[in-house]
């Protein structure tokens, strides 16, 4: 059986708190990682990091990853016309 360790997950800035309370939920001890990008202000690593029982770190470029963390990304966002497709 095939395992799974990685979990992504996207929001805009109003899933902020949504995002909190999912990452309060998660065990101490998860054994996946988690990437989250998100529309919204750079804090959102330490916004994050209050909430949850794992490390919360920012994503960075050529990053060796690992299981039982938070991987934030802040994407910046120019205004509603970003968002049309």
């Amino acid at each position: 059986m095939s395992t799974r360790d990685t979990v992504v997950i996207g929001a805009s800035k109003g899933g902020l708190t949504a995002l909190g309370r999912f990452v309060e939920l998660l065990p101490h001890n998860l054994p996946a990682a988690i990437f989250v990008a998100m529309h919204a202000p750079h804090g959102v690593v330490t916004l994050l990091s209050c909430k949850a029982r794992l490390p919360v770190h920012l994503a960075i470029d050529s990053q060796q990853f690992q299981t039982g963390n938070i991987y934030g990304h802040c994407l910046p966002c120019r205004g509603p016309s970003q968002s049309l497709l």
